[in-house]
């Protein structure tokens, strides 16, 4: 597991999340998941496209990921009365 910092297109790097994880690919997955979760309108998990540079923390190579997500629906039952 490496260090890697993740941000989108709308910021910069010092604005960059550390996530420590196996690959950079992880850590634009992961970057993606916290900022549907932090906005609250999962846009990306509803089919919006995110782009996002990930770099391994200390280094100055960027690599650029587009991120897609999916929704899951979560269905429970229960027994009638």
């Amino acid at each position: 597991m490496s260090k890697y910092q993740a941000w989108g297109e709308d910021d910069d790097r010092s604005e960059a999340v550390t996530f420590v994880v196996d690959d950079a690919y992880d850590a634009a997955a992961q970057w993606a998941e916290r900022s549907d979760w932090n906005s609250g309108e999962y846009s990306i998990a509803n089919g919006r496209e995110a782009t996002v540079f990930v770099a391994l923390e200390g280094s100055d190579d960027i690599e650029t990921f587009t991120v897609i997500g999916e929704t899951m629906p979560h269905y429970i039952a229960h027994k009638a009365l």
